[in-house]
């Protein structure tokens, strides 16, 4: 019975893994078409 929580919480864990790596993914390729290399948007003056 251990075992079986245990596989269905790894796949749980790899698919939340997965799904992160691919929207970082998504989301620098979408900054990447809508900026110029070397263009920066200031948030605050103190993370600038």
């Amino acid at each position: 019975m251990q075992g079986e929580s245990a596989k269905v919480s790894a796949w749980t864990f790899f698919s939340l893994s997965a799904l992160i790596v691919l929207a970082d993914q998504v989301i620098k390729w979408l900054v990447q078409q809508s900026m110029a290399y070397g263009e920066s948007i200031e948030i605050t003056s103190f993370f600038n």
